[in-house]
C-alpha cells in the first residue's frame, strides 16, 4: 500500500478527501477491458478511501445523457472512459467537456505520442487524456516470414513470394500509400485543419497511388475486388503470409492458427517512415467538474502509464505512451501497433472528412481496375468531387 500511495503521491499530486461524494465512471468498455477499469477504479477508490462507481453504456447513450437536461438543469456526468476522439471532439464542441491542460503534468504529456495528443486538442483545449490508439500495421505470419521486411521495396518482393493482400480499395487503409509518398488530407491554418487545401491529388499524392496500383499493376497482388473479408480470410487460410490490418484482426489470426506477428509497415527507400490513420481514445470528464480536484485526479488516475499495460496484456489495447511500452510491460502484439501509431495521423473530426469516402473510393475502384486510367486525372477528378460538395 505504501508503494501506490507514493505512486499516487507522484502521478496525482494533491490527493483527494475522503468522505467526499460519490463520483460515476461511465464507460463503453465490456469483456476484460471492463474488468481492468473496474479493478483499477476499485483500487483507487480503497487508496484515496472515496465513492467510485462504474457503469457500463454504449456511447451513444454515453452521448445521449451528457447532451441532455432533467428537471434541474444538464445532467451530472463526472468521468468518461473509452471516448474515441472523434467522439471527444464532438462533445468538446458542443461545450460540455472540461479543458485538462492545467491538469496534465508535462511528464504526462512528453510520454504521449505526439498525435495522440494532436487528436484529443480542440481550439487548444486539452479535451482529454489519451490512452490507447488503433490503427493498421503490417501483420505477417511467423511461419512463412521470419521478420518484417527492411524497406517497403523489399516488403513489395516478398510479397511475390509469399502472398500480400489488404482492403485497397478501402480509403482507411488505401491512405497510408498517398500520404507516405508525400500526399495529405488537408492543409492547416492557425485554426486547424484548412479543407479548402486537399492534399490528395499532389505529387506525393499521385506518387503513392502509383505504388498502390504497381501492387495490382504488374504486381497482380491486389485487385478492384480484393476486399477486406477477402483479404482477411487469405491470411487467415494461410494464402497469403502478410496483410495490413488493425488490432481487431488479431484474435481472428490466432484462432485460425496464425502465428502473428506486427510491425509497422516498413520505411520508404530513404528512410521515411509509413504514416497511415489511426483513431484515438482517452478519458474525458464534464467541464463542471473542471477544477474538481477529486474528479480531474481520478481521471488521471485512469490514464496513468503503469494502469495501460494491464488493458494490453488482458483486451489487447495499444498504449500511446512510451513509458507503458518499455521493460516488456507491454507484449510484442501491442508494441508493434504502437510503433506504427507513432508515424500515424488521427482520423480529422472535421464535417469536411464526410466529403472525402465517397470520391476517393470511387477513384481507387478505378485505379484498380484500369491500368490504363491517367493517375494523377483520377485524384484531380476525386479533389474536384470533395470541393464541389463543399460549395
Amino acid at each position: 500500500m505504501r508503494t501506490l500511495v507514493a505512486l499516487a503521491a507522484l502521478l496525482i499530486g494533491t490527493a483527494p478527501v475522503a468522505g467526499q461524494q460519490a463520483w460515476t465512471v461511465w464507460t463503453p468498455y465490456q469483456g476484460p477491458a471492463l474488468e481492468v477499469l473496474r479493478q483499477d477504479v476499485a483500487d483507487f477508490a480503497e487508496l484515496f478511501d472515496v465513492d467510485v462507481e462504474v457503469e457500463e453504456h454504449d456511447l451513444s447513450e454515453i452521448r445521449r445523457r451528457w447532451l441532455a437536461e432533467d428537471d434541474e438543469g444538464p445532467v451530472r456526468v463526472d468521468v468518461v472512459v473509452g471516448v474515441p476522439h472523434d467522439e471527444a471532439v464532438a462533445l468538446a464542441q458542443a461545450g460540455v467537456a472540461a479543458d485538462l491542460r492545467r491538469a496534465a503534468t508535462d511528464v504526462y504529456l512528453s510520454d504521449l505520442h505526439p498525435q495522440a495528443r494532436a487528436a484529443f486538442t480542440v481550439d487548444g483545449a486539452l479535451v482529454g487524456l489519451p490512452m490507447f490508439a488503433e490503427g493498421p500495421a503490417l501483420l505477417y505470419d511467423r511461419a512463412q516470414v521470419d521478420g518484417p521486411p527492411a524497406s517497403y521495396a523489399e516488403l513489395v518482393d516478398r510479397a511475390l513470394e509469399v502472398g500480400f493482400a489488404f482492403d485497397a480499395g478501402n480509403f482507411y487503409f488505401a491512405y497510408a500509400w498517398l500520404a507516405t509518398q508525400g500526399g495529405y488530407l488537408f492543409g492547416r491554418d492557425a485554426n486547424g485543419p484548412d479543407a479548402g487545401d486537399v492534399g490528395l491529388a499532389t505529387d506525393g499524392a499521385v506518387a503513392g497511388a502509383e505504388a498502390l496500383r504497381a501492387l495490382a499493376f504488374p504486381h497482380g497482388l491486389i485487385d478492384a475486388d480484393t476486399s477486406y473479408a477477402s483479404a482477411t480470410g487469405a491470411f487467415r487460410a494461410g494464402r497469403i503470409a502478410m496483410t495490413y490490418d488493425g488490432p481487431w484482426a488479431v484474435a481472428g489470426a490466432r484462432r485460425a492458427g496464425i502465428d502473428v506477428a506486427v510491425a509497422p509497415m516498413p520505411p520508404l527507400a530513404d528512410g521515411t517512415p509509413w504514416r497511415g490513420f489511426m483513431s484515438v481514445e482517452g478519458v474525458m470528464i464534464d467541464r463542471r467538474w473542471e477544477r474538481s480536484t477529486e474528479v480531474v485526479n481520478l481521471a488521471k488516475w485512469i490514464a496513468r502509464s503503469e494502469a495501460l499495460p494491464a488493458y494490453a496484456a488482458r483486451a489487447g489495447r495499444v498504449p500511446v505512451s512510451d513509458r507503458a511500452g518499455r521493460d516488456g510491460a507491454v507484449g510484442e502484439i501491442e508494441r508493434g501497433f504502437a510503433a506504427a501509431a507513432r508515424a500515424a495521423e488521427p482520423v480529422p473530426t472535421v464535417p469536411a472528412m464526410g466529403r472525402v469516402w465517397g470520391p476517393m473510393e470511387r477513384a481507387l475502384e478505378r485505379l484498380l481496375r484500369d491500368p490504363d486510367a491517367e493517375v494523377r486525372d483520377l485524384l484531380e477528378d476525386a479533389v474536384r468531387t470533395i470541393r464541389s460538395v463543399e460549395r
